[in-house]
């Protein structure tokens, strides 16, 4: 019960993730992390616990650096433009 429930917590946020970043992934990368996301969801089905964590670790092994370039990408979009000098830490 509790692969199943990370793995439907994975299923949203990859999901999410495609929705949110879909303008510069590739359509390969969509479709495979598609074809991932299909093969997770298939797993869930039944009640095999290894099944569930290696598609699981599947998924994120393929989605974890696409996950780094989006949030790279967010980074440079908020600094673009501002003089680093300028830029307030808090």
């Amino acid at each position: 019960l509790e692969a199943k429930n990370e793995a439907q917590n994975v299923i949203v946020n990859t999901d999410r993730f495609v929705k949110q970043h879909k303008s510069w992934l590739s359509e390969e990368q969509i479709s495979s992390i598609v074809r991932l996301l299909d093969e997770l969801k298939s797993s869930t089905k039944g009640e095999d616990k290894d099944a569930i964590n290696q598609a699981m670790t599947s998924l994120n092994d393929y989605a974890t650096p696409l996950a780094h370039e989006a949030m790279d990408k967010v980074i440079q979009e908020s600094l673009s433009g501002q003089d680093i000098n300028s830029t307030k830490v808090d």
